[in-house]
Formats: C-alpha cells, sequence, structure tokens
C-alpha cells in the first residue's frame, strides 16, 4: 500500500480525518488532513499531512491485539478515524 492509495481514502469520504497504515509492529504510515472545515466553494485545495514512524499508544494497543489474533504484517486493511460528532447545543431558558 502507498501513500497515494492512503491519501486517495482520505479524499473520497469527506467526514473521516485519518488513515493509519501498520507496515510492521514498530512502523506506520498515517496520512492526517489538516482542515476540517472547507465550506468555501472557492476553495479546491486539499492539504494532507504524511507521518512515518512508530505508533503512538492506540497503535501500540492495536498491534497487540492483532498479534493476538494471528493478523499477519503488514495489515490489510487501513484503520480510518472520523472527525467527533458535534455535540448538540443547549437551549436558552427565557422566562416571561
Amino acid at each position: 500500500m502507498n501513500i497515494e492509495n492512503l491519501i486517495d481514502m482520505l479524499k473520497a469520504d469527506k467526514f473521516a480525518k485519518t488513515v493509519t497504515y501498520f507496515e510492521s509492529p514498530t512502523s506506520v504510515i498515517r496520512v492526517t488532513k489538516s482542515n476540517k472545515h472547507q465550506s468555501r466553494k472557492n476553495v479546491s485545495s486539499r492539504t494532507f499531512l504524511v507521518s512515518v514512524g512508530k505508533p503512538n499508544y492506540l497503535g501500540r494497543i492495536f498491534v497487540k491485539m492483532c498479534k493476538k489474533a494471528g493478523e499477519p504484517f503488514p495489515v490489510k486493511r487501513p484503520q480510518i478515524t472520523f472527525y467527533p460528532k458535534a455535540k448538540p447545543k443547549k437551549k436558552k431558558c427565557t422566562v416571561s
């Protein structure tokens, strides 16, 4: 799996934030969208951040779970993280 495929996965899903690909238990490729809101119609560019390195805390837990389940490395399916859903706004109380 190359970086272009990971970027295409992020482009395809509007609500995805990060795609993480585990090459080995100690090597990870992570592609992240840098800006969430692109509500302006004249904005045609997208910015992505590519990180290559060791897995973070949640990634290490995932690697342990994969080893326990017998999943071979590299993991076939990249992990997709989504933006958190917005909390509902509180209604203002009006006393009349």
